[in-house]
């Protein structure tokens, strides 16, 4: 515990202030099948070209987790906010960078996907409906 006292009674220094580098990272799912080993090399390689993420300390990329329908890596970066840098269009443009040579090595970047079981010990009753009539008045309808 610090008392207020002596925020107000003595100097105080930000240190998060005195530089204006900032890590990131960019969270990346590919299709399970993919090997792992290209994923960090084109993600990596990615971040070596773009001209504005800090060359020191290099970034990387860990091989993270084992999703429900991914394989996730986080690329992690600086930059160097000094100037017109705006962290959101970097790591736009490295996502643009990273999905076109995905795209050039045939790596896909999964959607969610569900596998269901159906129980058919016994026969699945089927039944048509029949669609409702469509409203041919020119009034909306009314809730109550």
């Amino acid at each position: 515990m610090i008392p207020n006292s002596l925020f107000l009674e003595n100097r105080v220094t930000n240190w998060t202030l005195t530089h204006r580098k900032i890590r990131l990272f960019l969270r990346v799912g590919v299709a399970y099948g993919t090997p792992p080993q290209q994923v960090i090399e084109i993600l990596t390689e990615a971040a070596g070209r773009h001209g504005l993420i800090c060359k020191e300390p290099a970034p990387f990329v860990v091989f993270d987790d084992f999703g429900d329908s991914a394989l996730i890596f986080h690329l992690y970066f600086w930059l160097d906010l000094r100037g017109s840098t705006n962290a959101m269009i970097v790591t736009s443009d490295l996502r643009l960078m990273i999905e076109k040579r995905f795209a050039e090595t045939g790596i896909e970047v999964p959607f969610p996907k569900r596998t269901v079981h159906l129980n058919a010990d016994s026969p699945i009753k089927v039944e048509w409906a029949n669609a409702p009539a469509p409203n041919t008045s020119n009034d909306f309808p009314t809730h109550r």
